[in-house]
């Protein structure tokens, strides 16, 4: 299957669609991510089922649109706009994996399925989230967990890369 813009992207977002077959799965990147981080994945299930895939709003393509960064309700109402009335399977990757459990919620009728991979869950009862709450609630929480995610790779990075993980 070839990737093709999708025309039915909600305004500013690029979707890509690829593979061929009756199910639509659509992958939902987590946090400095893109949606191409899909793409092996999806050469192993082309003859399998049409996928498609996106930026999300503040990452990769869409890091400089207007009114970024946006709330998960934003992500979530991306994701049903992006769906268009069609039934898929929703699979999302760490942060994704909110915003497909919120449409799961908002439009059970559209979410065949949900597939969930390193999503983090802190209102579970029993989920260990003290990692979480020290960077969040840190003097510079957005810097500290990219700093966080990169590790000694972030301080390599070239003055405009860095800034540009840091909006992201």
């Amino acid at each position: 299957g070839t990737d093709s813009p999708d025309p039915v992207a909600p305004a500013g977002l690029t979707v890509v669609e690829t593979g061929r077959g009756p199910q639509l799965v659509v992958f939902v990147h987590g946090v400095l991510d893109r949606g191409r981080s899909f793409n092996r994945v999806a050469r192993l299930l082309e003859d399998e089922c049409r996928m498609l895939w996106y930026d999300r709003r503040g990452y990769g393509d869409a890091v400089d649109l207007p009114g970024v960064p946006v709330d998960v309700d934003r992500h979530v109402d991306d994701l049903l706009s992006v769906l268009a009335g069609r039934q898929a399977v929703v699979v999302g990757h760490s942060f994704g994996g909110v915003s497909v459990l919120g449409a799961a919620l908002k439009a059970p009728e559209l979410v065949q399925s949900v597939v969930l991979y390193e999503t983090g869950m802190a209102w579970v009862p029993g989920w260990d989230d003290r990692h979480l709450q020290s960077l969040l609630w840190g003097e510079d929480p957005e810097g500290d967990g990219v700093r966080m995610m990169f590790g000694d790779r972030f301080a390599q990075m070239d003055p405009d890369e860095r800034a540009r993980k840091l909006r992201e």
